[in-house]
């Protein structure tokens, strides 16, 4: 819950997607996670879904939905 509690701060001065990049793609970068990160084809399709006040509405990870629709 911290990590969205931080993005919720960052969101409110910074767009969405420039306060992703701390969270995302800057970490798999660091980490080296190959396919990781970022949405592409052939990535690893590990998401977040947010609603519009970063409350998380679904998660996949590695292509299975494993909290769809907010219910794990």
């Amino acid at each position: 819950a911290s990590l969205f509690d931080t993005l919720r701060v960052v969101q409110a001065k910074v767009p969405l997607e420039r306060a992703l990049v701390p969270f995302t793609s800057a970490v798999a970068d660091q980490l080296r996670l190959r396919g990781r990160g970022r949405i592409t084809v052939g990535g690893h399709a590990d998401l977040v879904i947010l609603d519009d006040d970063t409350t998380i509405r679904a998660v996949m990870a590695g292509g299975r939905w494993l909290y769809p629709g907010g219910v794990a």
